[in-house]
C-alpha cells in the first residue's frame, strides 16, 4: 500500500529539480492546418505526420499536448522528413495562446534523422515580448510544415523532451524525494524510472 501511495504521488504537480520530460507521442495530436488537416500515424516509439499546405508560408502539422509546465529552459527531439527541404518549426504554446520558438529553428526536412535542441523563448506570430517568455505556463508541444511552397509532404518525430529546471511542474512527480522521476512510454506501456530501478504506473517494479 505503502508503495502504491508514493508512486500515486508521482503524478501530482510539485516543484522538482532540473529534469526532462518526455513527451507522450501516442497521445492523439491536434491537426495545425491553415489548408488541409495533416494526418498522423503512432508506431514503434514516433510520430508520423502527413500534411499538405495550399498556399505558400501556411503551416500544417501537429500540437501535442503536455502538463502545463512551468520553468522550461529547452526541448529537443529527433526527426526526419521526405528530402523536399520545405521549411519546419517547432515551438511551445502557452495557457495564453502565445507560440514561442528559437529564432533559429526554422530549417528545411531531410531525408534523415537528425536531432535537434532549442531554447523556445522568442516570441512567434503573437508579438510577444522577450521578457514574458514563461510567464504562463506550456500547454503544447507543436510540430509544422512551414514551406515557402504549396505541396504536400511528411515528417516523423521521435525522442521528443521538454527540459525544465529546478522549481518547474509536471504530473509526474514525487512529493516525498528529491530523487529525479522520468516517465517513458515503451511498448505502449507508462513506465516510472527513478533511482536507476523501472516501475510501472501502479508502483510494481519492472525487473
Amino acid at each position: 500500500m505503502k508503495k502504491f501511495l508514493l508512486f500515486a504521488a508521482l503524478f501530482a504537480a510539485v516543484s522538482i529539480n532540473a529534469k526532462d520530460i518526455v513527451v507522450d507521442l501516442s497521445t492523439t495530436p491536434t491537426s495545425v492546418s491553415g489548408s488541409n488537416p495533416a494526418t498522423f500515424v503512432f508506431a514503434n516509439d514516433t510520430l508520423h505526420v502527413d500534411y499538405v499546405v495550399n498556399a505558400g508560408y501556411a503551416v500544417s502539422g501537429a500540437e501535442i499536448a503536455i502538463d502545463n509546465l512551468t520553468n522550461v529552459t529547452g526541448i529537443s527531439f529527433d526527426i526526419k522528413g521526405d528530402g523536399s527541404g520545405r521549411g519546419f518549426l517547432h515551438y511551445l504554446r502557452d495557457t495564453e495562446g502565445h507560440r514561442w520558438y528559437d529564432s533559429g529553428s526554422w530549417y528545411g526536412l531531410g531525408a534523415d534523422w537528425v536531432s535537434k535542441t532549442a531554447v523556445p523563448n522568442a516570441s512567434l506570430w503573437d508579438g510577444q515580448a522577450a521578457e514574458d517568455f514563461g510567464k504562463y505556463p506550456f500547454k503544447t508541444i507543436g510540430f509544422v510544415a512551414n514551406p515557402s511552397d504549396a505541396g504536400a509532404g511528411f515528417f516523423t518525430l521521435r525522442n521528443v523532451v521538454i527540459t525544465v529546471e529546478d522549481g518547474g511542474t509536471t504530473a509526474i512527480d514525487n512529493t516525498d524525494t528529491e530523487a529525479q522521476a522520468v516517465k517513458v512510454i515503451r511498448d505502449g506501456q507508462v513506465l516510472i524510472i527513478r533511482e536507476g530501478k523501472t516501475f510501472n504506473a501502479l508502483g510494481v517494479e519492472i525487473k
